[in-house]
C-alpha cells in the first residue's frame, strides 16, 4: 500500500471509531432505582429497615445491552453492589415499558414510562420505587 492509501484508511478508522462511540453515547442511560417498599411472603419490611440498608439497583444501558446492579448496605456499614448482564430486554412499544430479565438468578427489573419500578429478586422478594436518570 501507498502512504497515502494507508493514512486515509487509518483516519477513516478513527472517524468511524469516534461517530461509533458517539451513538453509543447516545443510546446510554443510567437510571438509579432507589426501593421505598419491599416485601415477601411472610413481611413487608420496615421503614427503618429501608433507611439503614437504602435497597436499590442501577439500570445501565447502551449498544452492548444492559447491566442490572442491586445494591444496599451491607449490617457492616459497607455499601456494595451485585452486577448482572441482562440476557433478556423487552420494550413496549406502546407505553415505553421496559422490562430486563437476568435469567440463571430469575431475577428482574420492569421500568415504567413514569420511572417506577418494580424489582423481583427471583427468590420471592417483591421491590417497588422509583428511577431517577443519573
Amino acid at each position: 500500500m501507498t502512504r497515502k492509501l494507508t493514512l486515509f484508511l487509518v483516519c477513516a478508522f478513527e472517524v468511524g471509531l469516534i461517530l461509533s462511540l458517539a451513538a453509543w453515547n447516545a443510546n446510554a442511560e443510567e437510571l438509579w432505582c432507589k426501593v421505598t417498599r419491599k416485601l415477601d411472603s411472610e413481611r413487608e419490611y420496615s421503614r427503618e429497615h429501608l433507611d439503614k440498608y437504602q435497597p436499590g439497583v442501577f439500570v445501565r444501558t447502551g449498544a452492548y445491552g444492559a447491566t442490572l446492579s442491586r445494591c444496599s448496605y451491607g449490617s457492616s456499614g459497607k455499601h456494595s453492589c451485585d452486577e448482572y448482564v441482562a440476557d433478556k430486554i423487552e420494550i413496549d412499544g406502546s407505553t415505553g415499558h421496559r422490562k430486563f430479565y437476568y435469567h440463571r438468578g430469575q431475577f428482574d427489573v420492569q421500568v415504567f414510562s413514569n420511572n417506577r419500578f418494580i424489582e423481583n429478586n427471583g427468590r420471592g422478594t417483591i421491590s417497588f420505587g422509583q428511577c431517577w436518570v443519573q
